[in-house]
């Protein structure tokens, strides 16, 4: 099962103990042995948690679809983050993605007759707002890669409103 092991992230979350698993990494194309300091848990879909990454110690976020085995290890010392810090790193985020480039806004335009269907599939922390001949889409995040992709796929129908988005 794709979520066998949520139970156990969540309870290295909720009793701060390290968190060791074997992890796919899709952009390495690889498994490894991993441990994190898990924070927050997002039931999804798809189900993801953002942790501090002890092989890096800063925040990342790890998809539980990817995790093919985990336990609690108190061998290892769990690695506390400031609450303030997660949520900073959360609302940065785009779709479970997070990158090292600082927060931003960004925005999009969306014609119609598209826009209807847009507006009513935007990701999560995407805000739509209506405009002569479409919907204009803004929102913040350091995840401008993911939000490109995003824009992409919408094809001719959305125009990138600021330089780094139409940049990327």
């Amino acid at each position: 099962e794709v979520l066998q092991h949520l139970p156990v992230i969540e309870d290295a979350a909720n009793q701060k103990v390290t968190l060791q698993f074997r992890y796919f990494t899709a952009t390495r194309g690889s498994e490894a042995m991993r441990h994190a300091s898990v924070h927050r848990v997002l039931l999804g879909p798809p189900a993801r948690f953002v942790a501090t990454c002890h092989r890096s110690n800063t925040l990342k976020w790890f998809r539980v679809e990817s995790v093919s085995d985990a336990k609690l290890d108190k061998r290892e010392a769990f690695r506390d983050a400031a609450t303030k810090g997660v949520d900073a790193y959360l609302r940065a985020s785009l779709d479970g993605f997070h990158d090292a480039s600082p927060s931003a806004e960004h925005s999009f335009f969306v014609s119609d007759p598209e826009a209807r269907w847009v507006a009513r599939n935007l990701l999560e922390e995407m805000r739509a707002e209506e405009v002569p001949g479409g919907i204009r889409v803004v929102l913040e995040t350091s995840a401008l890669n993911r939000l490109a992709r995003f824009v992409v796929g919408l094809g001719a129908a959305a125009k990138p409103l600021t330089p780094a988005l139409e940049a990327e």
